[in-house]
């Protein structure tokens, strides 16, 4: 149980289309919000490969297109893994802008919608 606290990770999916400007700025903003310590952006591409691994399938082939969305894996710095910091974080301030690919610290909303949340 210990093992799993100790590496907490998170999976944000974006939302389609966003420019590879966007997906940078979303990288950094989310990088710099406290108790995160790494982000790695996931394409679609990737996420096809990931799938198969997983799973033994190719996605692709199976629905003649690839429906998975890119996404960001965000790790947690282990003081940031118990619940109570966890709620803490996602709570605080976002330094994220209101671009297409934007967060508020735990939301994610197309820019189309003035801001307002999913």
């Amino acid at each position: 149980m210990d093992a799993l606290r100790a590496r907490l990770e998170m999976e944000a999916f974006l939302v389609e289309p966003a420019t590879e400007g966007e997906i940078d700025s979303l990288v950094t903003a989310v990088s710099s919000l406290r108790g995160v310590e790494n982000v790695l952006f996931i394409s679609k591409d990737d996420a096809v490969r990931i799938f198969k691994q997983e799973f033994g399938e190719d996605i692709t082939t199976v629905l003649d297109f690839n429906p998975l969305p890119p996404s960001l894996k965000i790790t947690l710095t282990p003081q940031y893994v118990h619940r109570r910091e966890r709620r803490k974080s996602t709570t605080d301030s976002s330094p994220c802008g209101g671009s297409r690919a934007s967060c508020t610290g735990k939301h994610f909303w197309n820019s189309s919608t003035n801001g307002q949340q999913d």
